[in-house]
């Protein structure tokens, strides 16, 4: 905050914190400018709960994802870039993280609430990593358009 005009100033409920967030399109794509410095991923993750429009964050793994000035909230396993809340000025908005990150395993970050976000190390980069069963199985609800098959691979 300030936001700019195509963004709400919202706080949002149970996370404590303040954002300026953008609505999400039809297709629940979100704006990609994002501030310097920031690696959180613009994601459709907020919802006004009396009207049901759907709002933009910044989905954040770590406070260093986030823009200077904003922590890495987490609501179980999903974290969203907050700004303080201001003492002084209230938001008129309240948004609510909606519960649903993720439709299936293997997607990028912000993991599900059965995976973990993990780092392979000498490759670079994060993967969602559900456990594998006590048979070395895997979940088998892949993302669309993927043609690998999940196998237990990571320790």
């Amino acid at each position: 905050p300030p936001c700019r005009a195509d963004e709400v100033d919202a706080s949002i409920q149970s996370l404590g914190g303040q954002v300026c967030a953008p609505a999400c399109d039809a297709s629940g794509s979100c704006p990609t400018d994002i501030p310097a410095g920031t690696t959180a991923s613009p994601k459709c993750l907020l919802e006004d709960a009396s009207s049901g429009k759907k709002y933009c964050a910044l989905a954040c793994t770590s406070d260093s994802a986030c823009p200077s000035g904003a922590t890495c909230a987490k609501q179980g396993f999903l974290g969203v870039c907050v700004y303080p809340e201001k003492k002084d000025k209230k938001s008129e908005t309240s948004l609510v993280v909606k519960e649903t990150a993720n439709s299936t395993h293997y997607e990028e970050p912000p993991c599900r609430a059965d995976e973990v976000d993990a780092s392979i190390q000498s490759l670079g980069g994060q993967v969602c990593a559900p456990a594998c069963d006590a048979s070395g199985s895997c979940p088998t609800d892949i993302p669309a358009g993927t043609t690998a098959s999940p196998k237990c691979l990571l320790e």
